[in-house]
């Protein structure tokens, strides 16, 4: 009896499925998925390995270098503070402190950061 009833309800999903709205959130549902499974691979590469070895020893970074291929603007300073205290601003960089382990991986997870290092 069961069996009947899904032979008589794929028809009716397959309809649903090729709808060009539901299509279409699909495909940006598989996007977003895709954008956030990248973003989570390529974040490790974005900390340097001094960094990496200093995160090892200690919970907390007493201070990170944040580095933007471009100047930053308020927008991308009001985001690192949510994540963390900023403690200065250079024309490509903006200095945080007292950065966890974990706050340094959510950072590195932001497109449009380029590395996160020690500070020189």
């Amino acid at each position: 009896m069961g069996a009947k009833k899904i032979k008589k309800a794929l028809p009716i999903m397959w309809k649903i499925i090729t709808f060009p709205s539901v299509c279409f959130i699909l495909v940006l549902v598989i996007v977003y998925m895709l954008f956030t499974m990248t973003q989570s691979l390529i974040a490790p590469g974005r900390i340097s390995e001094e960094l990496k070895a200093e995160m090892q020893k200690s919970d907390r970074i007493k201070r990170i270098e944040v580095c933007f291929s471009f100047t930053p603007e308020d927008f991308h300073i009001q985001a690192l503070q949510k994540i963390g205290t900023v403690a200065g601003i250079t024309d490509h960089s903006v200095f945080m402190m007292f950065a966890t382990k974990e706050q340094i991986e959510e950072e590195a997870r932001i497109y449009w950061i380029k590395q996160i290092k020690l500070p020189d």
